[in-house]
């Protein structure tokens, strides 16, 4: 296990929710009026759930902090982690969760 601290995860997933933002806007001035509706549509309702402070700390930020957890995302921190089945698993338990 990599023993990242979640108040470190939670100001880096903050930063991230603003980069999100810049990039929404950024978005919004330019591309935007040349997307289908079925792609407004998703980015809409993606940026309503993440402007919604409580579904973010509530419903987003904990499956952050448990993809962080899983010890097996590179070479660096498990050589098999192509192939021992650990974020397969992570990721059934976070379905099941859901």
């Amino acid at each position: 296990m990599h023993n990242l601290d979640t108040n470190e995860i939670s100001t880096y997933t903050i930063d991230n929710k603003q980069n999100v933002l810049e990039e929404y806007q950024l978005l919004r001035n330019t591309i935007y009026d040349n997307l289908i509706e079925e792609e407004k549509a998703y980015i809409e309702n993606f940026m309503q759930r993440l402007l919604s402070t409580k579904d973010f700390n509530e419903n987003i930020l904990p499956g952050l902090e448990e993809f962080v957890r899983i010890d097996n995302l590179s070479p660096d921190f498990d050589p098999k982690w192509e192939t021992n089945g650990k974020a397969e698993k992570a990721l059934l338990r976070r379905q099941r969760a859901s």
